[in-house]
C-alpha cells in the first residue's frame, strides 16, 4: 500500500491566497475541495466521500505538509 501524496509548503501557499479556497484531501492525497474554510478539519471529500478534507491553513496548523 502507497503512502498517499501531502502537499508542499509551497503548494499550500498558492491555496492560501487563491480565491478558490480549495481543500486538500489526505485520503486522495490532492485539492479535492473547492470553498473549504482555510481552517476547516475533516471535511467529507466530493471524491472519496471521506471526512478527510482539510482547508489550506489548517494543514499549516496540523503539520500535513513536506
Amino acid at each position: 500500500m502507497t503512502k498517499p501524496k501531502v502537499p508542499t509548503f509551497e503548494e499550500i501557499e498558492e491555496h492560501i491566497n487563491d480565491d478558490d479556497q480549495a481543500g486538500w484531501c489526505i485520503n486522495c492525497g490532492d485539492w479535492t475541495h473547492n470553498f473549504c474554510e482555510p481552517d476547516a478539519r475533516k471535511y467529507e471529500c466530493p471524491v472519496c466521500k471521506q471526512k478527510t478534507c482539510y482547508g489550506a491553513e489548517e494543514l499549516v496548523m496540523e503539520n500535513l505538509f513536506k
